[in-house]
């Protein structure tokens, strides 16, 4: 058998060779590396949104006397225009009464913001709340008149057979082949 001539210096550069590259390989997949490439990856990936400054936090109005709301909103520097509302949605088996002069706003008015971390907010500074711009106008309304909530059990505390009539459609028009009738589902 014939012998191979292999230069010396190849006994060591080779398992030197495969130690660097083992080292490379355990690296790249320990969970130290893997962590830092993760928080390099998120800080350029996820730089929470500032909320701008010269947006304003709306205080909690809701359901509120027009007195009060009022005080909090110069309180918090928003400007608002009070319009007379209708309250009659916002009655329940819940919120049984609404007395006269009770405020709130629309949160879907094109100048009312909410800001959540959820969407990626940066929230430390701030709370989870509807803002408006220092410059825009909140508009409120403002309860006309006392709401009461008007349930369909009787007043007496007995309890109404609804086999028959409750279910029974009620004509409210009739007239030139319109018909409307209405249904009380309790």
């Amino acid at each position: 058998m014939k012998k191979l001539n292999i230069p010396r210096w190849t006994y060591i550069a080779i398992p030197l060779l495969a130690c660097l590259i083992f080292v490379v390989i355990a690296s790249l997949f320990s969970p130290s590396s893997t962590d830092a490439k993760n928080k390099d990856t998120k800080t350029t990936q996820e730089h929470p949104k500032k909320i701008p400054v010269d947006m304003i936090e709306i205080p909690d109005i809701s359901l509120k006397s027009k007195e009060e709301a009022d005080a909090l909103l110069k309180q918090a520097g928003v400007k608002v225009q009070y319009v007379t509302g209708n309250f009659a949605d916002d009655v329940s088996e819940y919120t049984t009464f609404i007395p006269k002069n009770t405020v709130d706003y629309d949160e879907s008015q094109k100048s009312v913001k909410h800001y959540s971390s959820g969407d990626g907010w940066d929230m430390e500074a701030f709370t989870e709340a509807d803002y408006i711009n220092k410059s825009d106008t909140l508009i409120v309304k403002v309860a006309d008149m006392d709401y009461k909530y008007r349930s369909t059990d009787n007043t007496d505390g007995s309890s109404k057979d609804t086999s028959n009539t409750t279910f029974q459609p009620t004509t409210v028009y009739d007239e030139g082949g319109i018909k409307l009738e209405q249904t009380n589902w309790n």
